[in-house]
């Protein structure tokens, strides 16, 4: 095809169409036309949806096991990290560091937000209140931050999270 046989108006290329108009409609369903492709701008919008939407899912999921006394180990981030790496992957179609980068931060947030929560149920589990941030900071860091296990783990997700978003393969 060349664009000298290129009709100029859409009535003269539906008058030389092998298919009669009335027929289109019942022709549409049935072909297949793949996926569509999108931009790089909306890729990275519905990347950064999924980023939070993950994020608050496998946070509120975390902190939900723990509370009901499921499972309290460090050993959740890791599995918080790979969904979170791979739903940023699954909705975006451009492949960049940026997917690494959004999915680490994600992770790191959401890490955060988790402790952060964890720690204030169990010092309102031993005291009422408290309404020093210093007491929190303090029972944060000697509780979730300083054994080496918690570390690793925590580490080991941040990894995970940058592995599964920048180089999960497309299938």
């Amino acid at each position: 095809m060349s664009i000298e046989s290129v009709p100029d108006h859409w009535f003269e290329a539906q008058e030389e169409s092998p298919i009669p108009y009335g027929e289109y409609e019942v022709l549409a369903g049935t072909a297949n036309l793949g996926r569509i492709p999108m931009s790089a701008r909306e890729s990275t919008f519905i990347a950064n949806a999924a980023a939070v939407g993950a994020s608050m899912l496998t946070g509120l999921a975390w902190y939900l096991l723990d509370l009901g006394g499921i499972y309290g180990g460090p050993w959740v981030a890791p599995i918080v990290a790979l969904i979170i790496g791979a739903a940023i992957r699954a909705a975006s179609e451009v492949e960049s560091a940026y997917l690494a980068v959004l999915s680490v931060a994600s992770y790191l947030l959401t890490l955060m937000v988790v402790l952060i929560l964890l720690t204030h149920r169990d010092l309102t589990d031993i005291y009422e209140s408290v309404d020093n941030f210093q007491v929190y900071e303090t029972t944060l860091v000697r509780t979730r931050l300083q054994d080496p296990l918690h570390i690793g783990a925590y580490l080991l997700g941040a990894v995970v999270a940058a592995r599964v978003a920048y180089f999960q393969s497309r299938g």
